[in-house]
Parts: C-alpha cells; sequence; structure tokens
C-alpha cells in the first residue's frame, strides 16, 4: 500500500455521510417557488421580476437535488445489491450477539478482585 492508497482511503471515509446528513427538504422551497408563480402582478416590470425571482428560487432547488443525489451516491453500502446487504447485516448481527453473549461471561466473573483471585488458584 503506497502513500496514495492512505491518502485515497482517509479521504473516502470522510466523505463517507449518513442518512441524517443528507438535506432532503425540499417541500419549503417548492412552496416559496409555488407562492411566487401565484402572484399574478398587473404591471409587466413587477411580472418580470417575480418570473425572475421564481427562476432563481428553481434554480436552488435544483441545485439542491442535485447535492441531495450526490451525498445519496455517497452512503456506504450504496454500490451493493439487496442480498449483499441483507448478508451484511446478519453478519452484523451475528458479530453483535456474540459480543453480547461475551459481556454477559464476563459480568457473570463479577468484579476484578474475584476475576485476579480466579487467576491465581490456577
Amino acid at each position: 500500500m503506497n502513500g496514495e492508497d492512505v491518502d485515497m482511503s482517509s479521504e473516502a471515509q470522510q466523505q463517507q455521510i449518513t442518512v441524517t446528513d443528507i438535506d432532503a427538504e425540499f417541500l419549503p422551497q417548492i412552496h416559496d417557488i409555488v407562492k411566487t408563480v401565484e402572484k399574478d402582478p398587473q404591471d409587466a416590470a413587477t411580472k418580470n421580476k417575480e418570473s425572475l425571482d421564481a427562476s432563481e428560487k428553481v434554480k436552488e432547488l435544483n441545485k439542491k437535488i442535485e447535492r441531495a443525489r450526490e451525498d445519496v451516491k455517497k452512503l456506504p453500502g450504496i454500490a451493493l445489491t439487496k442480498e449483499e446487504q441483507a448478508a451484511q447485516l446478519n453478519a452484523l448481527k451475528k458479530q453483535l450477539k456474540v459480543k453480547q453473549e461475551l459481556l454477559a461471561r464476563y459480568r457473570k466473573l463479577g468484579d476484578i478482585s474475584s476475576f485476579l483471585q480466579l487467576g491465581q488458584q490456577e
């Protein structure tokens, strides 16, 4: 593994995001666009201004949608099939179960002093 590989893997880790990081709140912007379009001014200059304002808001919405699409592509596991994701989930569930069992065993041993006494008896 060379230095470039390390840089790329750390860069990939920094780019990984979760679903909660994705800003997918589009309704307020859509509502704002609809309100702007619903205005029907009689004056041609005002109508032109409202049209430009609506156009700018649509561009902002498109940028936000595009950012959300790019963020979705960065989600971990997005390249995996449904079956691969299910297999990965099952493997993680098995790991969790094993770790929970180990924790339960350690708790049964008691505190550290009884654990140390157990080691001295052998």
